[in-house]
């Protein structure tokens, strides 16, 4: 991959996803700005894309010659003060409308056609820490007493709630949600899947969570809509243990190997109503298979699945829930820095997380539907070292004259 590769990413990205009419078309709610909102959105756009961890090292690279080649609009880039003070008066439903527009293209050219695990389209959600500091704190921020009991100190920190389609690549982010002081994961789940299930719930089929949403009020909710499949670990519920008594002594309905040789086993129960609350019968599953550390584990699931959905289909969906802990939260956290605090307002953090996943799609999709297909088989941090190489050819007098943003 030669310095081509930067305004071959951005033509991809302008061609396919109407990026550039993305960006033109932003706003913020400042009042007369003298730098132009496709401004900010682009300088953190750049910020992921490229994985600088701070603004500082923004600002550094704002000064070179090369920068003048990203942006699209003409003008002055600022300062990194006036980039934080464009982003804690962003338009955040403007930039979740763009995250969402993404999503609709990748689906209208037929991304997810074949379904992500199996057939069916399946999206994980999880919760996750991103932010940790002992002094500086926000009116969003949750506080914890941390240290010796006898002088505990606060400690002040933002969690968030992801939805991810999970099993074949590419795995794009669909949306993010703050999780506010006094609520739990659940509750911010529930505001981020309403969302989710708005735009695109016409063609998502399942949604898969953790024990965090065994609750009969979420699963009526979302089980309205499409199907799920739940973790189940409280032995104190009473489906629990109605299962554990039924299914004791009985041989396994279904047997598989996994690609490592492993033998899965499975079994199922039909029309569960023990579980009060929830609205209609439920089908609960169970797998037993060797954990890598070689000890045979148990897993069980409650699900609305019709029986279409086999158990050996259940047992997958159940192990692409781990996709988005892998190439979501670990990723944006520690290739992307997404728990380094850029600005510390509610606002602004929420923007630069829809940014950041905007920006994470963009190139996952540029690598699975675009470079793999052609027969490049390159790692997504190989893509992204091939993007900064670009940027540093740009440098080069050469370079001066290309027009990355020419899309024709």
């Amino acid at each position: 991959m030669g310095p081509q590769h930067l305004k071959r990413f951005l033509r991809y990205a302008s061609k396919v996803f109407a990026f550039r009419a993305l960006v033109k078309g932003y706003d913020d709610y400042r009042q007369h700005p003298q730098i132009a909102p496709a401004q900010v959105l682009l300088a953190a756009f750049w910020l992921w894309i490229f994985q600088w961890r701070s603004f500082n090292q923004l600002e550094r690279r704002m000064t070179d010659p090369a920068w003048r080649h990203l942006q699209l609009v003409p003008g002055r880039p600022g300062s990194v003060d006036t980039l934080a003070y464009a982003l804690k008066r962003a338009d955040l439903p403007a930039l979740r409308q763009a995250l969402t527009a993404v999503i609709r293209r990748a689906h209208r050219t037929k991304t997810w056609a074949a379904g992500t695990v199996g057939r069916w389209c399946v999206v994980a959600i999880d919760g996750t820490e991103l932010h940790v500091t002992r002094r500086r704190h926000c009116s969003e921020c949750c506080v914890r007493r941390v240290g010796p009991p006898q002088a505990p100190r606060p400690q002040y920190y933002h969690r968030a709630v992801l939805a991810q389609l999970v099993g074949k690549p590419p795995r794009m982010l669909l949306d993010g949600e703050p999780i506010l002081p006094g609520e739990g994961e659940r509750d911010a789940g529930r505001r981020l899947l309403t969302r989710v299930l708005e735009a695109h719930g016409r063609w998502i089929d399942l949604v898969v969570a953790d024990a965090e949403y065994a609750a009969a009020d979420w699963i009526n909710r979302v089980g309205a809509r499409v199907w799920v499949l739940i973790r189940l670990k409280d032995r104190r519920f009473t489906v629990v243990q109605d299962a554990e008594g039924l299914l004791a002594g009985q041989p396994p309905l279904a047997l598989w190997r996994r690609e490592d040789g492993q033998e899965v086993q499975a079994w199922e129960i039909w029309d569960m109503t023990s579980w009060e609350g929830v609205e209609r019968p439920l089908r609960v599953v169970r797998f037993r298979e060797p954990s890598p550390d070689g000890v045979v584990r148990e897993h069980l699931f409650a699900t609305t699945c019709p029986r279409q959905v086999g158990l050996q289909d259940l047992w997958r969906c159940a192990h692409a829930r781990w996709d988005i802990e892998n190439t979501a939260i670990h990723d944006l956290k520690h290739h992307w820095h997404a728990s380094h605090c850029f600005v510390h307002d509610p606002t602004a953090m929420e923007a630069l997380l829809l940014i950041g996943l905007l920006a994470v799609n963009l190139l996952w999709a540029y690598t699975y539907r675009h470079l793999v297909p052609h027969g490049l088989r390159l790692s997504v941090s190989a893509v992204v070292d091939a993007l900064v190489s670009g940027y540093h050819q740009l440098t080069a007098p050469v370079r001066w004259a290309i027009p990355h943003w020419d899309t024709s």
